[in-house]
Order: C-alpha cells, then structure tokens, then sequence
C-alpha cells in the first residue's frame, strides 16, 4: 500500500522537511491590503514579520479553494497513491479543514480521509510527520488515521507572546483590556490542545518564560519535541531551549521552525514556543 500524507503550510512543516518525507504541504493565503500572497512562495516568512508592525490594515489569511485540494489529491492518485490522509490546522482557527473535506468529497471512489488535527503550528506538523512513519512502515490506511487521531490528544503548543497589539487587533482583546495590560507588562501564553485554546496572562517576559518551560516539563516524557517562534530574537528562544536543555539532549530529532503569517497575523512577531507529543 502507499499512503500519502497531505497537510497544510500552517503546520509549519519546512519545504526540505516535507519533500524529504514526501509529505504534500498545500499554501494557505496571507492578504495584504489588495494583495494576496501564498505562505512561503509569494513572500517569505522574514519578509512578511519585517512588515507586519507598519502595516496600515491588520492582514487576513485563508484558504485556497477546493480546486487546489482536488489537483493535489488527483496528483497523488495518478501517482499511485492508494490512499490519501490529509492534516490539517484547527478547524476552529482556520476553514481549512472544510475546504479540503470538500475537497474529498468530490473525489469519487478513492479513500481519502480529512483530519482536523486540533492543534496549530508545528502540533500539525508532529502528527502529520507521526502519520507519514506509520504510512512509511507498510501500515493500512486505518493504522494510518488511527495514530493520528490517538495522537492527537497527546499533542500540545504552547507559545508565549511579546505583545498584547495583535490580539487587540484581531478583536480577542478588549482596548480597555490591552492598555491595561500594556501598563503592567503582561505578556500573554497560549496553550492548544484538541482543538481547545487557553489564554494566560503573565506579568513580565521572565515570569512568562518561566511559566511556558514549567508547564512543558510537566508534561514529559516527549514522543516529539519542536520549538517554534514569530521571527523572535534569538537570545529569546534560547532562554527556552537553556531552561529544556535537558529535554533537547534526550531527543536526536528536535525541529526548530518559525511560524508561519497565517497564525503570525494574530499574535504578532517576538513571540516563542514549544510544539509536543508527550509519550504514550
């Protein structure tokens, strides 16, 4: 059997990472005024966090239409592909997922199975690479779609942010809310798994980096470790990887991506994190 894994670019998966597994990564839409770019192809992702704080207009993201999704499945089919699995970004956070259900949907007689992977970032790009292994070792299509979704549960991203401005912009925070967070310092931590976001708010960028590295210890051992960051500084994201050093040393394949505009668009550049799969 040969089983293609299908994702797309808000898994963050990197272009040598993805065509050295033979993972097909679809680009999502960054707009920008009346310009519409793809992730990764149109404008690079230091080009696009450059710009991002003079822009006049928060930019939007979406998908590509069905038709995107039908040719990169019918690809694989011609191929020899026997069946397709296709991970994708939260459904919650993107219509993504909707897109490429319909997409397979249109396709007649070929098994073609869509997974919301309930998660952002390189979470998508951890079960969508955990999918591929398992495709890779000769297993059915069902052992395929079961580790994923059993995966799933057990798959977290966890990101601090530098600044209250994006979710101000991006309407999930109150103005009152934002200048008073700007006064006191506060830097914000996201959390995602299944499909669930949690927001802390955290006084100071030292307490909040103590606070993302506490909560991914607690949840060692990892099956996948991956850091993730918004065209931060360096000196920050290596505060992180210092305080989990101990972590990066146990794991021989520790990814390290930036995020992509699609999900950088609503927490802004500067912010850090740690994508995970905690161990069965």
């Amino acid at each position: 059997m040969t089983i293609k894994l299908v994702t797309d670019s808000a898994s963050d998966l990197s272009k040598s990472t993805a065509e050295n597994l033979g993972i097909s990564v679809i680009p999502l839409y960054i707009n920008i005024g009346d310009e519409s770019y793809l992730d990764g192809i149109d404008i690079t992702r230091k080009e696009f966090y450059e710009r991002l704080p003079v822009m006049e207009s928060p930019p939007t993201t979406s998908a590509p239409g069905i038709a995107t999704f039908v040719k990169i499945y019918q690809t694989l089919i011609d191929e020899g592909a026997t069946g397709i699995v296709s991970v994708h970004v939260a459904s919650n956070l993107s219509n993504v997922h909707n897109v490429a259900r319909l997409a397979a949907e249109s396709i007649k007689d070929f098994p073609i199975e869509v997974i919301d992977g309930g998660n952002l970032s390189l979470g998508t790009g951890l079960l969508t690479m955990i999918g591929n292994s398992v495709a890779a070792a000769d297993k059915s299509m069902e052992e395929v779609v079961h580790t994923i979704r059993e995966t799933i549960r057990r798959t977290h991203t966890i990101a601090v942010l530098d600044t209250l401005e994006y979710l101000r912009r991006s309407g999930r925070l109150s103005h009152f809310k934002f200048r008073l967070g700007t006064m006191l310092d506060i830097k914000p931590m996201i959390r995602m798994t299944g499909g669930v976001i949690k927001l802390e708010m955290i006084r100071t960028q030292k307490q909040a980096l103590k606070r993302l590295t506490e909560e991914v210890e607690k949840l060692a051992p990892f099956e996948k470790l991956a850091f993730v960051h918004t065209h931060a500084p360096q000196e920050t994201l290596q505060q992180v990887k210092n305080r989990l050093a101990n972590f990066i040393q146990q794991k021989r394949d520790v990814i390290e991506e930036e995020v992509t505009p699609v999900i950088g668009s609503h927490i802004g550049p500067g912010a850090v994190g740690v994508s995970l799969v905690m161990k069965s």
